[in-house]
């Protein structure tokens, strides 16, 4: 039996709750008549909300994490870059998106969303133009190379402010925990968490012309913008937010 004290410490090897952190990200919204093709890669539970929808992300963060079994001396956060396409997605009555495709530059966060959340993140090369400091009339690059079954070019054209000082609405994400059992194949859990951000507040929020390419094998097909529909571009600038929940 686990005391209050040993479930402590193991507590505090990974953030403080709520996680805060902090940076920029880029974002495309696209429909492709394929993305039905992803369902049977979605774990039971999760169904797609809408059926020719994806979203691109890049999200480029710190994370701050305060607990002193965290510090090295030199540093209590963590830099790091995150790729993802994620689908809308249904579970119950909860709605957010499902990351099918996620890639990161960072072996501490790597560890800690699949550890903590159970995202299926796997290392990759994310690199991008710095999203600070923008001004109106700027291009953005950004490409993630992987040495798995996906990679993406993306660019964003003639950026526009849009907003200022902005809350954004909470965001709710998807994860499919599956611990393995150690003894026989048979035994395992498997969960759906709901999770998400308690807060996201956003300094600037610009807009642009997009484009981007996709390799995907599982879909043994290139996303292009010639195959697909650009709905909308968005990068937020001096983005902050908590994440903070998450249930079964």
């Amino acid at each position: 039996m686990t005391s209050k004290l040993e479930t402590n410490s193991l507590l505090n090897a990974f953030p403080n709750l709520p996680i805060m952190m902090s940076g920029c990200a880029m974002s495309i919204w696209l429909s492709h008549e394929q993305v039905k093709n992803y369902i049977p890669y979605l774990p039971e539970g999760i169904l797609i909300n809408s059926n020719d929808e994806v979203r691109i992300r890049i999200w480029d963060l710190r994370m701050d994490f305060k607990s002193e079994i965290n510090s090295n001396g030199y540093s209590n956060h963590s830099n790091f870059k995150e790729g993802v396409l994620a689908i809308p997605a249904i579970s119950g009555d909860s709605e957010g998106e499902y990351p099918l495709h996620m890639y990161s530059d960072s072996f501490i966060y790597t560890s800690m969303a699949r550890e903590i959340i159970g995202w299926n993140v796997r290392d990759g090369e994310i690199h991008n133009d710095k999203m600070i400091g923008l001004k109106a009339g700027q291009n953005l690059k950004s490409k993630l190379l992987t040495n798995w079954n996906f990679a993406f070019d993306m660019e964003i054209k003639n950026i526009t402010l849009v907003n200022e000082k902005n809350e954004l609405a909470k965001g709710t994400w998807f994860a499919n925990k599956v611990v393995p059992s150690p003894f026989e194949a048979s035994s395992y859990s498997d969960e759906i968490i709901i999770g998400g951000s308690s807060e996201i507040y956003v300094n600037k929020i610009w807009t642009g012309e997009g484009s981007f390419t996709i390799t995907d094998k599982i879909l043994d097909s290139q996303i292009s913008n010639e195959t697909s529909t650009i709905s909308k571009v968005e990068i937020w600038e001096g983005l902050s937010m908590s994440i903070g929940y998450a249930k079964k």
